[in-house]
């Protein structure tokens, strides 16, 4: 009896050892529970923040690229574009214009170009826009001059809008044909209450061309040889005064000498009817 109740109690030892186990592994498992709970907690609190919104993504791109309106000039100045025949002693004539003037008392404009093909001859002054105002003499061989504008004394100031200036070339002997360009420097000019006025410039250009062969004959220009051009060039030679300067211009570009004799005479109307008499 004693070694079965020694027995029962060894097996009670031993169950109270298997019970206290699986606590154990009960604990164990709870424990792992817990790190799981934890990691979840830990994966629910990295949350990625929500995007910004569409509206509030524009309204920052506004904002970085809202830059300053820009400031338009007080006085604008331009040089027109202009063509020519390249004719050695020829004249052209490039007008500057202003088309923004807020009002200026006076001021400076300098110009350059190519005085290997165009040589300044003349400027004029438009007296009722911008007045010369104790411009230097223009000398030969430069090819930068200053155009001096108003007047340093004006109560008023002068606020009109047209060509200020007309530049006047002569076509030199050195000149090629193609595009020669007028550029405007170093503008500066002030109000009446000597405030310093902002001035904006565009350029400009001459473009030369090789003249174009006339027609043997053609005095009126009309690209044909009628009786019409001997009308013309007996007028020419008999000095009309009712022929215009454009006419004028015509007969002398069609070389008015039709016959060739080294003179201008009626005896080259009588070579020009009698040459479309035979055609």
């Amino acid at each position: 009896t004693e070694i079965e109740t020694t027995t029962i109690e060894v097996e009670t030892t031993a169950t109270e050892s298997e019970t206290t186990a699986t606590e154990s592994e009960t604990t164990t498992t709870e424990s792992e529970t817990t790190a799981t709970e934890s990691e979840t907690t830990v994966t629910e609190d990295t949350t990625v923040p929500e995007p910004i919104s569409t509206e509030e993504e524009t309204s920052a791109t506004a904002e970085t690229e809202t830059t300053e309106p820009t400031v338009s000039a007080d006085l604008a100045f331009s040089a027109d574009t202009v063509t020519a025949e390249r004719k050695a002693g020829g004249t052209v004539r490039v007008p500057i214009r202003v088309t923004v003037n807020r009002g200026y008392a006076a001021g400076t404009l300098d110009v350059e170009w190519d005085s290997s093909a165009l040589i300044l001859k003349a400027v004029q002054y438009d007296s009722e826009l911008a007045p010369q105002n104790q411009a230097a003499p223009i000398s030969e061989g430069i090819s930068r001059y200053r155009l001096a504008f108003g007047s340093y004394t004006a109560k008023e100031n002068f606020a009109e809008t047209g060509v200020f200036f007309t530049l006047e070339f002569e076509i030199a002997e050195t000149a090629e044909a193609g595009s020669c360009q007028i550029v405007l420097r170093d503008p500066s000019a002030f109000d009446k209450d000597v405030q310093k006025l902002t001035v904006s410039v565009a350029d400009g250009s001459v473009t030369l061309q090789e003249p174009v062969p006339s027609l043997k004959g053609d005095y009126n220009g009309d690209g044909e040889v009628t009786p019409a051009d001997a009308a013309l060039l007996m007028r020419f030679i008999t000095e009309d005064p009712a022929l215009t300067d454009a006419q004028i211009s015509d007969v002398i570009k069609a070389e008015p000498d039709y016959n060739g004799d080294g003179f201008v005479t009626l005896l080259d109307v009588t070579a020009l009817l009698r040459k479309l008499q035979a055609e």
